[in-house]
């Protein structure tokens, strides 16, 4: 035969499990080839070939096991070898040489293949020198060209390699380091610099201590940085582009490193801007830092600090104070600064009184980022927002933060009275917990009285005060509900206007304290405050409060976010126009009871546009005293207000309430159990029970919804009637009782069946502004014969269904 052109070599590149693989060249021996998988040699394979006159051109190899995204190479490596002696006039002497020069073939394509993968000089100048021959003197060494270039001869180890190639690399660093000192010597440290007494090098010579670089100052200079024994002033230079290192400007751990951070961050601003960089220690700060801008244009650069994360450790010792007091600076409402932030970093402290960790006024485009605040004696995080529009913060970024063990509250974002300007902030994959003081007294008597008088030692309350009652045994009625204070005692106190006489006797325990709290986790009266993936746990008095005044909240927005275990509530507004939720967790157990998961007073304030849907909630039987949605008040907007997708997960002990005032409920299934008939005049539906988070608003014992507010509902379900013979007709209507007014009827004509289910759908407005309206589900049927079955059992489980049609289910 006549061999084509080939490399006898076979590429493969399977990208579904195969095992079988085609050799692809002709082969005279199954010894002919060898295979390699994924770059290694294997002989876990097995060669099937058909051989006509000596050669197979159809071999196939298969592998042990399949592969997929690995090389499966197939190489012809035939040995060079004779195989037959030939005698004249031996048979199949043609065939036999023509075989013989067919493996002659495939050997010198091999030879041809595997010679491009060698080495190779010119044919002018032949290789004289031959390598070493001992095996163990070749190992991890290189091949190099002789010093003639007649030849190839072994060369360093890859180590001597590898050293040669970092010591090109000091070399380098020494030359650039060798440049730096031409203008004088280096100082192994900042201390050996300052107690030098070398005399001046000049105006904008360049010192070096410690790493760090200097550059000298005019001997009449009065604003340089530092300064050595012998009179040199020193300006501090940035380690690279405009990063400065802290321990440059003499900021060390120990006693009280203020004002060497004070005049490191005016040094800083002074010099045009740059990111100020603090090491691993613990660095004291007894007064507070003003972290202004400096600059009077309308944006000027915010400060930036970077820390060597959690082993970057600033004491907080500041009273009455913001440690970190962030501000433009300048003209309010003219200067308001922009860019900057704090990387990194803890905030502790030993000593001091009615602090801040963190202050932000008039700031723009900044983040705090990684931070972890425990521990202080007041507020983490506060944005300040008291002249509105003029120190109004905006697109603040708070991410993988922890504050924690702080007295008062741990993020505030409440404006002053009439102020809410601080706006878009976003708050992400951020830790808020067991912030804020207990600000509830322990109740010993309440008298069965009018009015009820309450007896907490040392109470604290003032006349006029609005208090809030918790976890009382006996008289129960007070239990979550909002009261005032009058003729207060030292001792004790009027619930004004509460007659208790006829109050089930209290017995023991419970709690008494402010409606409004003044500590807790997390305090925001601002416009668009986002909270996504973060964890509000373990608040004293309150997780969220979003209060009510002048100048309301215009937008609070969570999204996969979890309040666990807050004592007394996780979220309570008493004024807002905006609050969403989606995904949400509640969780509360014995160790920290909680009153409810949304508590919404809108006694004072408006509260609107709430919507909360994805709920998981959990409260223990330790939970006593607990209502888990709650809306109350005259400015309460209920058409806007719904709750919805609540998984109650553990759920529904004694003293657990789902819901309470809201009006914008799920799907409300209604069925009746006992025996029913259906007489021949109209009558209303009486279904006996109803399972929904409606609460109290459905009555059993006459069938009838109340609603207390103007909507338009949807009222759809079927009842369905056996007995009837053909063309008996079925009327079904919807009712409103307190105006005796028919909102919606269905004539139904019987078909003759046994059995009939007869749908109805009345889509209409319902209620009235300060009104309470009922509403029935009436029917009747015209056979003369008398009443007849009507089913709405269990079987038909949900046979009413009744929803808001604007804005969701009621």
């Amino acid at each position: 035969m006549t061999l084509p052109a080939s490399t006898r070599y076979k590429l493969y590149q399977p990208v579904v499990s195969t095992d079988q693989f085609a050799v692809s060249f002709p082969l005279f021996s199954n010894d002919d080839i060898t295979v390699y998988v994924d770059g290694v040699e294997t002989a876990s394979y097995s060669i099937t070939a058909s051989y006509l006159d000596g050669v197979s051109n159809d071999a196939e190899i298969t592998l042990a096991s399949a592969v997929s995204g690995v090389d499966v190479e197939i190489y012809g490596t035939r040995t060079p070898r004779r195989e037959a002696n030939y005698l004249g006039n031996s048979p199949n002497l043609a065939i036999n040489l023509q075989l013989d020069a067919d493996k002659l073939t495939a050997q010198q394509q091999e030879l041809a293949r595997d010679y491009q993968s060698t080495i190779r000089v010119s044919p002018r100048s032949p290789v004289v020198s031959p390598l070493v021959a001992d095996a163990d003197e070749r190992k991890n060494k290189s091949i190099i060209f002789n010093t003639d270039g007649t030849g190839l001869t072994l060369g360093p180890t890859s180590e001597q390699i590898a050293l040669a190639q970092s010591y090109a690399s000091a070399a380098e660093a020494a030359k650039d380091r060798v440049e730096d000192l031409v203008e004088g010597v280096s100082y192994r440290s900042v201390d050996l610099l300052l107690a030098s007494e070398e005399p001046s090098r000049g105006e904008g010579a360049v010192w070096l201590a410690g790493g760090y670089r200097y550059e000298e100052a005019a001997s009449g200079a009065t604003d340089h940085h530092r300064a050595t024994v012998g009179g040199v002033k020193l300006y501090v230079l940035p380690v690279v582009g405009a990063d400065y290192a802290a321990a440059a400007f003499g900021i060390t751990t120990g006693s009280d490193q203020a004002a060497a951070i004070q005049n490191a961050y005016d040094s800083i601003m002074n010099a045009g801007g740059g990111r100020l960089f603090f090491g691993i220690g613990t660095f004291a700060i007894g007064t507070a830092l003003n972290l202004a801008s400096g600059a009077t244009e309308t944006f000027n650069q915010g400060p930036e600090i970077i820390c060597a994360g959690a082993l970057t450790v600033f004491d907080n010792q500041v009273s009455s104070g913001a440690m970190f007091d962030i501000s433009a600076g300048g003209t309010p409402g003219s200067n308001f600064l922009r860019g900057g932030g704090i990387k990194g970093g803890k905030i502790v402290s030993t000593t001091g009184a009615d602090q801040v960790g963190i202050r932000l006024s008039t700031a723009y485009q900044f983040y705090l980022d990684g931070i972890h605040i425990d521990g202080l004696d007041g507020t983490g995080v506060d944005v300040v927002c008291a002249l509105g529009d003029n120190d109004g913060s905006n697109m603040l970024r708070m991410s993988h933060m922890r504050v924690e063990n702080c007295s008062g509250w741990g993020i505030d974002l409440k404006g002053d009275s009439g102020r809410n300007e601080t706006s878009f902030v976003m708050m992400s994959q951020c830790f808020i917990q067991a912030n804020g003081t207990d600000e509830y007294k322990t109740i010993t008597g309440i008298t069965q009285a009018n009015p009820g008088v309450v007896t907490a030692a040392a109470h604290g309350f003032s006349n006029g005060d609005k208090v809030i009652f918790f976890g009382i045994g006996g008289m129960v009625e007070l239990n979550s509900n909002v009261y005032t204070v009058a003729n207060a005692t030292t001792n004790t106190f009027e619930i004004s206007g509460t007659d208790t006489t006829s109050f089930t006797a209290f017995t023991s325990g419970g709690q008494v304290g402010p409606h409004i709290p003044s500590s807790g986790n997390i305090r925001a009266k601002m416009q668009m405050l986002t909270m996504n993936q973060c964890a509000v746990v373990l608040g004293e008095n309150v997780g969220l409060f979003i209060p009510g005044d002048a100048g309301l909240g215009q937008g609070v927005f969570m999204y996969d976010t979890t309040f666990e275990h807050n004592k007394k509530r996780h979220i309570l507004s008493t004024g807002v126009k905006a609050l969403k939720g989606k995904n949400v967790q509640f969780y509360s157990n014995d160790s920290a009871p909680c009153m409810g998961a949304v508590e919404l007073d809108a006694s004072s304030y408006t509260i609107a546009n709430v919507d909360i849907d994805g709920v998981v909630l959990r409260a223990t039987s330790g939970n006593d005293t607990y209502t888990a949605f709650k809306v109350y008040g005259a400015n309460a907007d209920f058409g806007t207000i719904s709750v919805s997708g609540v998984d109650y997960d553990d759920f529904g002990y004694s003293g657990q309430v789902k819901q309470s005032g809201f009006q914008n409920d799920p799907v409300v299934s209604a069925n009746q159990v006992g025996a029913l008939s259906i007489g021949n005049s109209i009558a209303a539906v009486p279904f006996d029970t109803e399972v929904s988070d409606l609460q109290s608003r459905y009555n059993p014992a006459n069938g009838q919804w109340a609603i207390n507010y103007p909507t338009t509902a949807r009222f759809s379900g079927k009842l369905m009637i056996t007995g009837l013979t053909a063309g008996d007709t079925v009327t079904i209507q919807l009712y409103e009782v307190e105006t005796a007014t028919i909102l919606g009827e269905e004539i139904h004509v019987a078909g003759g069946l046994s059995s009939e289910t007869f749908k109805f759908d009345f889509t209409t407005g319902v209620g009235a502004t300060g009104l309470t309206r009922s509403y029935a589900v009436r029917a009747s049927q015209d056979n003369s014969g008398g009443s007849r079955p009507l089913d709405v059992t269990n079987a038909y489980n949900s046979a009413l269904d009744v929803k808001r049609v604007s804005t969701g289910a009621i």
